[in-house]
């Protein structure tokens, strides 16, 4: 019998999701590079997070965490987290 594997297409977050609401950061490979790296620093993949503030710009929204004091991360980088 041969291997099944169930693919997950996740979508980057609502830029427009409230502050309070989580969030995960289980889109690791999107974005720039420097984000990228700035996010494998400080975040685990598939761990859910806060939202502290969203900046919403012409090209690029980021996001501040509440976990996360003092740093921003591109939005792109997340999911909306779905309760399970």
């Amino acid at each position: 019998m041969g291997e099944c594997f169930i693919n997950i297409m996740y979508m980057s977050m609502d830029i427009y999701t409230r502050s309070g609401q989580k969030v995960v950061y289980n889109l690791p490979n999107n974005g720039r590079v420097e984000d990228k790296e700035i996010a494998a620093d400080y975040l685990g993949v598939n761990r859910v997070y806060t939202i502290k503030e969203i900046i919403l710009g012409e090209n690029i929204s980021f996001i501040k965490l509440k976990e996360v004091p003092g740093m921003q991360f591109n939005s792109v980088l997340f999911s909306n987290y779905i309760k399970p």
